[in-house]
């Protein structure tokens, strides 16, 4: 049991995506319901947490509603600002939108997603969590205060935007764009993903790149600032689970493991 906890903790994609999109990062057909967990903390020279740890998925229901849903644990433990023990910050993601628009055109399928909900920022319990699982595990607590102890809650609107293109049979090229707002803080993420399929196997690799705009708070903003530039998105997907990786510009890299049915 304790080696399962290990696994799903620290082994749980940022993946180029913005927090609570109902659709995955994996390029191709979506997933009628899907769930992953993320980490950023698996490379060795890493100091920070950053991601602390993330939870997501989505869902369709009867090809009429989709929703989705992000609980991502962010932490700065080296802080260089007032408070010298590390801040952190938890946000709680929830939309739901209408299915995505589908048509061809010249050779090309294009996706559209909209959907909207709101961000809950602040205290969402996720030092507790994480000082819990660190008792557990006979680890020092991570002791960094939050930049807001009040969770704040804003409306958010999002976008999806993927252009399919089909080479052959087994091999496609899969552009997206992937864009979240509220009236002040926005985030974009475009990617370039190449894969190949066949059966029930799927690989995928290709650049993606990341800009945001204003922040939530102080901790996300300066683990946004990490994540924006370009790097490296790549993944593999067998009957149902799938393994993604990334890794930037800024050394920073993450690992994702999910679960999915067509149901």
């Amino acid at each position: 049991m304790k080696t399962l906890l290990l696994l799903l903790f620290f082994i749980s994609s940022l993946s180029a995506a913005v927090n609570g999109s109902p659709l995955t990062t994996q390029p191709g057909p979506q997933p009628q319901l899907w769930m992953e967990t993320a980490n950023d903390n698996f490379l060795p020279h890493q100091t920070d947490d950053n991601l602390t740890a993330e939870w997501k998925g989505g869902f369709t229901i009867d090809k009429y509603l989709v929703g989705g849903f992000s609980y991502d644990m962010l932490t700065e433990k080296n802080y260089n600002g007032i408070n010298k023990t590390g801040i952190r910050e938890d946000e709680l993601t929830l939309v739901v939108g209408p299915h995505p628009y589908h048509y061809t055109l010249f050779q090309q399928h294009i996706t559209i997603q909209l959907a909207a909900g709101s961000i809950a920022d602040g205290d969402l319990g996720g030092k507790t969590l994480q000082n819990s699982f660190h008792k557990y595990t006979d680890e020092n607590p991570i002791d960094a205060h939050y930049d807001n102890e009040r969770a704040k809650i804003y409306p958010l609107v999002l976008a999806d935007v993927r252009d399919l293109y089909k080479v052959n049979k087994n091999l496609f090229i899969e552009a997206q764009c992937q864009g979240e707002t509220n009236d002040y803080w926005q985030k974009v993420v475009v990617s370039f993903l190449p894969y190949f399929t066949k059966g029930q196997f799927t690989v995928f690799l290709g650049p993606t790149f990341q800009h945001s705009l204003n922040q939530l708070s102080t901790t996300s903003g300066i683990v946004d600032k990490k994540y924006d530039g370009i790097g490296v998105l790549g993944g593999v997907r067998v009957s149902g689970f799938y393994i993604t990786s990334y890794y930037n510009h800024s050394h920073i890299g993450n690992l994702a493991l999910g679960v999915e049915s067509k149901l």
